[in-house]
């Protein structure tokens, strides 16, 4: 396996989740050219793409796998391929999950990992969603998680980070597939086989690391016009432009090293969710303002 062999020494290993369709097809192609622009040493990503017609395997930089692609499957995607890395031993320290929407400024995240040397164990960084609170609450909306209780008996959720992207070393990877396992969740098990899995990855992840590591806050603020500072996260390219206030065709430029060598984030998180008026999104902008 190339990317095994060829990255020995790899200190961040991001898994990117994507999906394969024409229009992701795209997306790849944009995020995969400013995250090559960089050119930092000690990083390298797989995109993670579902519907595969054989037993998990890497071409490229994309990571293929059997399991269904939808954004119900996103949960079961992340968890097969924590564990492909796990199995088959790739070498990293940390690893970043992240999205195809997501922006990361691969030099300054990689700087702040070397200013704040974090432990080599029970690394779990990232934007907290501690006032998510009740599953039920979302059962009227795409969102709805109704597996969550079912398998868990717990209807509040574990405080958990953002699946735009979250930080974990590799015990922790390690203890997510392990306990997936236990529970049920991975191929085989009781809940994959009854189609029972949990849909909000973010959270599931989240739940499935509780006690085993603590919640880290990753601080990914960023000067940008409006609002004053808080975290990024590209859902669309058309939102990054807008957001960077550069017309759509000046994007894809803009997007990669450019951008990152000024006031960047180091990522991301909903700019989007961050404007909607509510008491959870400004507890966010003030925990933010305060990084």
């Amino acid at each position: 396996m190339s990317l095994a062999t060829s990255a020995g020494g790899m200190l961040l290993l991001n898994l990117i989740l994507s999906y394969d369709a024409p229009r992701a097809a795209h997306e790849r192609d944009v995020t995969r050219s400013w995250l090559l622009s960089e050119r930092v040493e000690g990083y390298t990503h797989l995109f993670v793409i579902g519907n595969s017609p054989r037993a998990p395997y890497i071409q490229g930089d994309e990571l293929w796998l059997p399991t269904d692609d939808t954004y119900h499957g996103g949960p079961a995607k992340i968890l097969d391929a924590f564990r492909f890395v796990v199995e088959h031993d790739i070498p990293f320290k940390y690893l970043l999950k992240t999205d195809t929407d997501s922006l990361v400024c691969v030099s300054r995240l990689m700087a702040w990992l070397g200013q704040n040397k974090l432990p080599d164990e029970r690394v779990y960084a990232g934007d907290p969603m501690t006032d998510f609170g009740d599953v039920r609450f979302m059962f009227h909306t795409k969102f709805a998680d109704r597996n969550y209780p079912l398998v868990f008996h717990e209807v509040i959720y574990t405080r958990y980070h953002l699946g735009g992207g979250y930080l974990l070393s590799r015990d922790v990877v390690g203890h997510v597939v392990k306990t997936a396992r236990e529970v049920g969740l991975l191929p085989g098990g009781k809940w994959r086989e009854a189609g029972k899995m949990p849909s909000m990855e973010d959270a599931l992840v989240g739940k499935l690391i509780s006690g085993f590591a603590n919640l880290t806050d990753l601080p990914v603020t960023g000067r940008t016009s409006y609002p004053e500072d808080y975290r990024l996260e590209v859902r669309m390219p058309s939102i990054f432009c807008r957001f960077i206030l550069q017309p759509e065709e000046l994007c894809h430029q803009v997007k990669g090293p450019v951008w990152c060598s000024q006031n960047a984030p180091l990522m991301i998180v909903h700019p989007i969710e961050l404007l909607r008026p509510s008491p959870v999104n400004e507890s966010r902008r003030q925990r933010m303002r305060r990084v």
